[in-house]
């Protein structure tokens, strides 16, 4: 007989009750096996997705931070530098005063 004939010969064999009961029962079986390692593969993937998560905002909170750290300086020198622009404005302000009275001197002579 060939791969065709058997084929045939069991599709049209007539199966009892209980043989198709067990033939079910152990589908049902690997379906819920197979059920089963979906669900814990996905708890499995969506718990490091949470660690990820984590890992990404303790990173974003070392981020700000740092440059927290970076701006304290700068904002320490950006202080200093306004203090020394005031300064400068007032010798301008000197200067200019000066240059207005010479300038007046010079025209009354």
């Amino acid at each position: 007989m060939d791969y065709n004939d058997r084929v045939l010969i069991s599709l049209r064999r007539q199966y009892s009750e209980n043989e198709t009961v067990a033939a079910l029962s152990k589908k049902i079986t690997d379906l819920e096996v197979e059920n089963g390692k979906l669900i814990s593969e996905i708890q499995h993937l969506e718990y490091q997705n949470k660690g990820v998560c984590e890992n990404t905002k303790l990173s974003k909170r070392d981020k700000l931070e740092k440059k927290k750290e970076e701006a304290i300086p700068s904002l320490k020198n950006t202080q200093k530098l306004r203090k020394e622009n005031k300064s400068l404005k007032q010798q301008r302000s000197d200067l200019m005063y000066q240059v207005l009275m010479l300038k007046q001197k010079y025209e009354t002579l």
